[in-house]
């Protein structure tokens, strides 16, 4: 009896044990219709594994694939055959939120929340993802708004989003991404999310980027004066 006892504490501290992160970069989704659904959507527990997707407060159970809404709220799952806010950043699928009013709600604007509970490798400095965005969008972790940082990749309509995180290293807590509507509302607004990483690199603070960016132009400017004073 002492040691089945022991045995089931043991299976039972197992399953306690924190969950990593998955499913970060979209590519594992299965797309399965939902039948009869008006707007051809798909399960989303499938198209979209390891998250979770809110309208509001509302848990979503659906995910739109390769199309949009007009108006409404809604999370999506789109590929190579969309062109969604510039399309597909990475590999073969992004997924792209919109926040509008309250899908069957009438006009009662709702935000878009793309959410998921998982750990924070050891020694994690940073976070980073790359983004296309049509309107305002936070991050947080545990609860807490991260503090981004913005670069443009060049040659493309997305950029490259970075967060220290390094005080949530080791935690286990929930990421969670939320698209705001206007309100009152004017038109959907947008975002397309895809390659969220984890990093053991520290993130340059703005005040750094921007010395070094005055720095590379002090120089560039110095050396044109000098040439003309030659």
């Amino acid at each position: 009896m002492v040691i089945l006892g022991v045995v089931v504490c043991l299976g039972w501290a197992s399953g306690l044990q924190a969950q990593p992160f998955q499913n970060l970069d979209f590519e594992d989704a299965t797309l399965v219709p939902i039948p009869g659904d008006p707007y051809n959507r798909v399960d989303f527990s499938l198209a979209l594994p390891g998250w979770s997707g809110f309208s509001g407060t509302n848990q979503l159970n659906a995910a739109l694939y390769d199309n949009i809404f007009l108006d409404s709220t809604g999370i999506g799952i789109m590929d190579s055959n969309f062109a969604f806010l510039g399309g597909v950043i990475q590999g073969n699928y992004t997924v792209f939120l919109e926040a509008g009013d309250q899908l069957g709600g009438g006009t009662v604007p709702a935000s878009a929340s793309l959410s998921q509970t998982g750990l924070v490798p050891t020694g994690t400095k940073s976070l980073s993802f790359l983004a296309a965005t049509a309107g305002v969008f936070t991050v947080s972790l545990g609860g807490v708004t991260l503090n981004l940082v913005s670069s443009p990749v060049a040659g493309q309509s997305y950029s490259l989003f970075q967060a220290d995180i390094s005080a949530f290293a080791g935690q286990t807590n929930a990421l969670t991404f939320t698209l705001f509507p206007d309100d009152p509302r004017q038109n959907n607004t947008a975002l397309a999310l895809d390659d969220i990483q984890f990093s053991t690199t520290q993130v340059p603070e703005p005040s750094s980027l921007s010395l070094l960016v005055a720095g590379v132009l002090g120089l560039f400017f110095w050396q044109q004066i000098r040439r003309k004073i030659a």
